[in-house]
């Protein structure tokens, strides 16, 4: 859906923040958002750094998107991210006027193996009424800051 390859860092693996990243996304899939008039909100902290190659979690992350966008409709889509244990960062993105999960859930097929070649996990799950969370947890050797800071940024 939307052409990230522009923005792979070399193979070197340095810490990368996180927020950025969901920028660009968020403005390469700008077109697609107006088209189904819904936008996203970048909850991810700007402090959160971890130290996964850019190159790993762009693939993921883009068809993260781009799936909870092809099957929007008029929504507010947040991005936001938890530590889940020392090690373990879970991405979330969850649109708030769904009633497509079964699917966005047919439009990762192409993700999971990409994820799962990363040690990672896809979660989707329906919550109340029309909205739906796609999560991505996955372990990362180094997320700074340390687990119990605040990761949440302004919405």
């Amino acid at each position: 859906m939307s052409d990230v390859g522009h923005l792979t860092p070399g193979d070197e693996e340095t810490s990368i923040p996180l927020q950025p990243l969901v920028g660009i996304l968020n403005q390469a899939l700008l077109p697609f958002l107006q088209a189904k008039k819904s936008f996203i909100i970048n909850e991810v902290s700007p402090n959160l750094e971890m130290s996964t190659p850019a190159e790993s979690i762009l693939p993921v992350l883009n068809g993260m998107l781009a799936a909870v966008v092809m099957y929007s409709d008029e929504s507010c889509i947040r991005i936001s991210t938890e530590v889940v244990a020392p090690n373990i960062l879970q991405l979330n993105v969850t649109d708030n006027n769904s009633c497509h999960t079964y699917g966005v859930a047919c439009a990762l097929q192409n993700v999971l193996p990409v994820a799962e070649k990363m040690g990672g996990k896809i979660i989707i799950s329906n919550h109340r009424q029309r909205i739906t969370t796609v999560s991505f947890r996955f372990i990362v050797p180094h997320i700074s800051p340390q687990v119990g800071d605040n990761l949440r940024g302004a919405a």
